[in-house]
């Protein structure tokens, strides 16, 4: 028999532990507040906002974690200094989403890291020999900013998963409690439903989770670290020759 590979197995049990200790400090079970002892371990700072402003964080780390390896790649060349002005550029756009979305005031100091990250860029984005070629990337710049924002503010799917999936909990909660308990032949399919419901909806999250990770770093974190991913042509109907004889 194949050996089974024991990755899905590590994966399965890190996304299983993650679950339970983010549902505890979180105070939800199965898409209900528990009081008692249970109910203590919840921590209050666990508000939309701050999940929000979370998410934010945890992009900006994740896209300096891919400029940080450009620097080290260049580090001998001027361009390294670009790579660092993206850096302070990053961070900028973390503090500007918390200003749109949060309403959160922006740091005087935030304006002049992000200032001096342009001038960085500006100076040091192309090298002085190929600056006639490669001008278009001057002129492309506007929207490569823009870009950098959108990024960022683009890991706040993270907390729309999480809510989707908190939604999906309390409404098959609700149909199950809809039945009502007064009748006992009502209770096989209470039951029913809260099973089926909540396997239902852990299989969609678990999905959710893979789908939206692949994404983020195979668009994000890719294009801040410049990775073309190369691909064959899609050609379905294509006639193939079996050459074994």
């Amino acid at each position: 028999l194949p050996k089974v590979p024991g990755y899905p197995f590590v994966l399965m049990g890190v996304l299983g532990t993650a679950t339970v200790v983010w549902g505890v400090i979180t105070g939800n079970y199965f898409g209900q507040e528990l009081g008692g002892p249970l109910g203590r371990l919840k921590l209050d700072w666990f508000t939309d906002d701050n999940l929000m402003g979370l998410c934010f964080l945890i992009g900006a780390i994740h896209l300096t974690i891919a400029h940080v390896w450009n620097v080290i790649r260049i580090i001998n060349t001027p361009q390294a200094l670009a790579q660092v002005g993206w850096i302070l550029i990053t961070w900028f756009m973390m503090f500007l989403a918390r200003y749109f979305v949060l309403g959160e005031a922006l740091p005087a100091i935030v304006l002049g890291m992000g200032g001096f990250g342009l001038v960085l860029i500006l100076l040091f984005m192309t090298p002085v020999r190929r600056l006639k070629a490669e001008f278009i990337n001057h002129a492309m710049l506007p929207l490569d900013i823009v870009s950098n924002f959108v990024d960022v503010v683009s890991y706040v799917r993270l907390f729309a998963v999480g809510m989707a999936s908190l939604k999906v909990a309390q409404s098959f909660n609700g149909m199950a409690l809809q039945l009502g308990w007064e009748k006992i032949w009502t209770v096989p399919f209470i039951a029913l439903i809260l099973i089926a419901g909540h396997v239902l909806n852990i299989i969609l999250a678990a999905l959710g989770i893979l789908v939206h990770a692949v994404r983020l770093n195979t668009l994000e974190f890719s294009n801040h670290i410049g990775l073309e991913w190369a691909g064959f042509k899609y050609d379905p109907f294509r006639k193939r020759h079996d050459n074994k004889s």
